[in-house]
Formats: structure tokens, C-alpha cells, sequence
């Protein structure tokens, strides 16, 4: 259930018959084949960041848009739909590098890093990519602290 709440399309059980999960295969294909066809530009905008996914490029307000590798636009990906909930890193690695995360692996705080390089003003302070410390990761707003220690959110004008 939680593959098709995150984008499946369909499952195969086991035992599994070799012919039918290749025939799966090739109309996954085709029908994305057709979409990209269709949609070439299709848009993710989250706050006031927009990610096109045809292009491979997210753009922030104030800077030109960046060129992403196809792992750091799925991750970015991942993380706008998810938005402002957090994906646990066994989750991320799991939809973006398509197996099961087993035990440590620091794949994706590498990944993270790279990404808040390329679209954070300051990738020690990030704005959009926060880590949720013991949990994983979410692309929402940074909470401003108040003097005295109060959480303040950022205010969004429309």
C-alpha cells in the first residue's frame, strides 16, 4: 500500500512469472513514453521554488536556474511532493534508488549536500532542505528561532 500512496503503478507477487513482469515493464514504458511525449515541461512548485522535471533545472527566486543531475532532481522531487511532511531516509532511498535501504548508508546525506550547494543562499543555514535530526528529511521553510527560543515561522506574503 505504501508504494502505490508514493506513485506505484502496479506490483508483481512471487512466485512471478518471467514473461509477465516483462510485459509490465514495456506498458510502464509505454504509457510513460507517452506522458513525457505529451508533457515534456511538466512543473513541481513548492513555496516559491519550481522544479522541471523535463528540463532537469529548479529555479529559486532571485538566482538562475540550476542544472540537476537526474538522482538530484528525483530527490528533489521526492521531497516537494512530500512537502512539508518528512521523508525518512529508508523511504528516500527507497523511491529514488528503487530498493530497500539495509542498514547505514550515507547515500543520500551526500546527495542532500550536493543539492543544498546548488539551490541554498547559504547550504549551512538551508532554507528548503532541512534535516530532521533521528528521521530523514523534508523540503519546507526553516523555522526562525526567537531570542528567547520561541520557534517563530517565517511569514509568506501571497
Amino acid at each position: 500500500m505504501r508504494a502505490f500512496e508514493h506513485g506505484a503503478d502496479d506490483y508483481v507477487v512471487t512466485p512471478y512469472d518471467p514473461v509477465e513482469v516483462a510485459a509490465r515493464v514495456n506498458v510502464v514504458a509505454r504509457r510513460s513514453g507517452r506522458s513525457e511525449a505529451q508533457a515534456p515541461s511538466s512543473r513541481l512548485s513548492v513555496e516559491e521554488v519550481e522544479l522541471s522535471l523535463g528540463e532537469l533545472t529548479v529555479r529559486v527566486p532571485g538566482r538562475p536556474p540550476v542544472l540537476l543531475t537526474p538522482t538530484e532532481m528525483r530527490i528533489l522531487e521526492v521531497l516537494m511532493r512530500g512537502s512539508p511532511a518528512v521523508v525518512t531516509r529508508e523511504e528516500l532511498v527507497e523511491l529514488v534508488w528503487g530498493y530497500p535501504c539495509h542498514g547505514e548508508t550515507n547515500r543520500a546525506d551526500v546527495y542532500l549536500m550536493r543539492l543544498r550547494r546548488k539551490l541554498e543562499a547559504d547550504p549551512s543555514r538551508p532554507r528548503y532542505l532541512q534535516t530532521i535530526r533521528g528521521i530523514g528529511y523534508a523540503f519546507r521553510r526553516r523555522v526562525e528561532t526567537a531570542a528567547d527560543g520561541a520557534a517563530r515561522p517565517e511569514v509568506v506574503a501571497d
